[in-house]
């Protein structure tokens, strides 16, 4: 039987998938820097859109005519875009810190505002501060080695570009994926700082078919939902 096929969609860097890829061994997982950072720093960043070129570009190189796709946070914006626009090589999607949407207005914001507001600010002002705040936020799962060496291979300018993009469009999320014919499993971070219950309970809700794996840290990294997408794709 042959190994089942992995694109983790990262936020920006390539770098986000090894934890995942280190205990994912039953599997063959791959990802890509997206446009302005890593080993693509010469490439002009656009967002959203831009993760989504670099995922269709790696997919013909690694010559994949089906895969699943995993993804974090807010990776999901781009990795639910690929699902959706590439039925016939996407088959599953895996999500941590699933959210129906990118609400940061309104009564049930998928992320907290204070923190979320917090975080902008630093990401506009100091951005060394902003990744420290990434391992704070993440309660130390995201070290601060980890974070210097993110913020190493992703530039200023491209992480404004890509959050600055989602607060700004507040895009739909897993509820794009209602009606889809995609094998969906969406992952919690109970006790999260930045995504809420409620974006979880609304992605929940939004795709009730999914399999729903609530996490004591971040999903990728966690036994329950890496043996979810494992059950999901045998």
């Amino acid at each position: 039987m042959s190994r089942p096929r992995l694109l983790y969609v990262p936020i920006t860097a390539a770098r986000e998938a090894e934890r995942f890829a280190a205990q994912a061994d039953w599997a063959d997982v791959a990802s890509f820097d997206a446009p302005g950072a890593g080993a693509n720093r010469d490439l002009a960043p656009h967002g959203v859109a831009g993760v989504v070129e670099a995922a269709r570009a790696r997919l013909d190189e690694l010559a994949w005519e089906t895969c699943g796709v995993v993804c974090e946070s807010h990776g999901q914006a781009a990795a639910i875009e690929l699902a959706l626009t590439e039925p016939d090589r996407v088959k599953g999607i895996f999500i941590g810190h699933a959210a129906a949407r990118y609400a940061v207005t309104g009564p049930r914001p998928a992320m907290s505002p204070s923190v979320r507001d917090v975080a902008g600010q630093l990401l506009e002002t100091d951005y060394r501060a902003f990744a420290r705040a990434i391992t704070q936020m993440t309660q130390g799962q995201m070290d601060d080695a980890y974070v210097d060496a993110w913020a190493a291979d992703v530039p200023q300018p491209v992480a404004q570009d890509l959050f600055g993009e989602l607060s700004e469009e507040q895009p739909g999320l897993v509820s794009r994926l209602a009606g889809s014919d995609l094998v969906i499993v969406l992952g919690e971070h109970r006790g999260c700082l930045m995504w809420t219950p409620e974006a979880f309970a609304d992605a929940c809700e939004a795709v009730p078919e999914a399999r729903a794996v609530s996490c004591d840290g971040i999903p990728t990294e966690d036994p329950s939902f890496l043996d979810a997408v494992r059950t999901a794709l045998t």
